[in-house]
């Protein structure tokens, strides 16, 4: 299993370059939260090391994009927080990778929404942008999730 700090940067670095080449056309799913988002269900690693990840990474990203500093490292460390918090409540049995797509889904869409509300107006919610961003996270929910599943058998 490679470094955490490896995976993150790596794709950190995905994100950011798909975002610059994507900015004129469309807006890219935060692919690093969900990877992040996807670590913490799979519990192969440290809660801690991730959280740390996810505030390092979301500070990278407000220097980067001359976002608000923190505002990112906050809604990644909520993201991830948010996550745990709804894993545990669900039980045993209910905690199948269709919860945990729908689980990190809905946290993406959430702090999306939220930060498309206070960065732009909220009319921009049903915008083909925004839309586009969550189909492209949803698909990469899938596709995180299966590259997860490839080793498991039942």
């Amino acid at each position: 299993m490679y470094p955490l700090w490896l995976i993150a940067a790596a794709w950190w670095m995905v994100q950011d370059i798909l975002q610059v080449f994507a900015t004129p056309v469309a807006v890219v799913p935060d692919i690093y939260i969900l990877m992040l988002g996807m670590s913490l269900i799979e519990e192969r690693r440290s809660n801690i090391s991730l959280l740390i990840a996810a505030f390092v990474g979301g500070l990278l990203w407000d220097m980067r994009w001359g976002s608000p500093l923190g505002f990112t490292a906050l809604s990644y460390v909520g993201s991830l927080v948010a996550i745990k918090a709804l894993w545990r409540i669900i039980s045993k049995a209910a905690r199948t990778p269709a919860m945990a797509i729908v689980l990190v889904f809905g946290t993406h869409l959430c702090s999306s929404a939220i930060g498309l509300t206070l960065h732009e107006d909220s009319t921009s919610l049903l915008s083909v942008p925004f839309m586009v961003k969550q189909i492209g996270a949803l698909l990469l929910c899938f596709l995180m999730r299966a590259y997860l599943l490839r080793g498991v058998t039942d």
